[in-house]
């Protein structure tokens, strides 16, 4: 089986390609021809995972501010149709979708006839900050409110803006200056439709609860798309692969 696995663009990358890295690995012991495509460039400080092709790219997260920019990476993009056209995988396994990550890395992979699976967080699918609480410290349960979730992450907090830079952000929203550096309601409701459009070209969407997947499904993601798949095992991923290619070859995947 040939997969190209795919990282997501991570604020502290190092834990994180760590355990991409020991999965990737284990998908090679596995006897999987897997090539790891690696955002930030951490990986080219790393010595090659053994049995697995490392394809490190220099794209950092950027700023806070940057709403819809945190969804597009055209360099991890650009490494993923390079790989691709290369060798054609069975599969490209997107690790971390949203918050950071390309979209249009399923996209890419669609229009170029290979199939994607998806693995995400809902918290930082659906949520600017990564979290799934509001600014003021309260659970949030309306992630779909483009004027609220700008409001939201104009409140100062770790990871966000400062003081002097929410107060800078609401004043320039108050009188409604036409160049606005900081987060609109129009930039929360573009970023759902990017979220959405790249989710829609994926053939399996997983998920770790119930919870996640009814949140997910409520953007309006067709049902059949949506998996839990809770704690699995390297055996749980291979057989979803298989099942992913197989449905492929069917013409089944993505039904309701």
């Amino acid at each position: 089986m040939k997969l190209i696995l795919v990282s997501g663009r991570y604020s502290d990358p190092a834990p994180h390609h760590a355990a991409d890295a020991a999965f990737a690995q284990q998908l090679a012991r596995a006897d999987c021809a897997v090539r790891w495509i690696v955002p930030n460039g951490e990986a080219s400080t790393r010595p090659p995972a053994n049995g697995v092709q490392i394809t490190a790219v220099p794209s950092a997260v950027p700023g806070f501010g940057a709403i819809q920019e945190r969804l597009l990476d055209g360099a991890t993009e650009t490494a993923l149709t390079a790989e691709i056209r290369r060798e054609m995988p069975d599969l490209v396994h997107v690790l971390e979708y949203g918050g950071s990550s390309s979209v249009n890395a399923t996209w890419s992979a669609d229009r170029m006839g290979v199939k994607a699976l998806v693995s995400l967080r809902a918290d930082s699918t659906l949520c600017h900050r990564g979290a799934l609480v509001h600014g003021d410290g309260g659970a949030c349960g309306n992630w779909e409110d483009p004027r609220r979730c700008a409001v939201c992450c104009l409140v100062p907090g770790p990871g966000g803006f400062g003081p002097l830079g929410s107060c800078f952000g609401r004043f320039l929203g108050w009188i409604r200056f036409p160049v606005n550096p900081y987060p609109t309601a129009l930039d929360f409701l573009n970023r759902t439709e990017l979220l959405i459009g790249g989710l829609q070209c994926a053939s399996r969407v997983t998920v770790q609860t119930e919870e996640e997947r009814t949140r997910i499904a409520a953007l309006g993601i067709r049902p059949g798309l949506l998996e839990v798949v809770s704690n699995p095992s390297l055996e749980d991923w291979t057989d979803l692969y298989r099942r992913i290619i197989a449905d492929d070859r069917n013409g089944a995947v993505g039904a309701s």
